[in-house]
């Protein structure tokens, strides 16, 4: 019969909590990247619109 405070089972545990905040992380850069990838496109746009105005 398995102990519920067994060593494993504490590592399992631990090891389930890090991986939830990693996914987390992820998520979170994830979203970052999503967002910075936008405001390059932004950038771009302007930059190709500028160089198009007649000066």
């Amino acid at each position: 019969m398995e102990m519920l405070n067994s060593p494993e089972r504490k590592r399992d545990l631990e090891l389930e909590e890090m991986i939830e905040d990693l996914q987390d992380k992820v998520r979170q850069l994830e979203k970052a990247n999503s967002h910075l990838r936008e405001k390059v496109l932004v950038a771009k746009q302007q930059v190709i619109t500028q160089t198009r105005r007649p000066h």
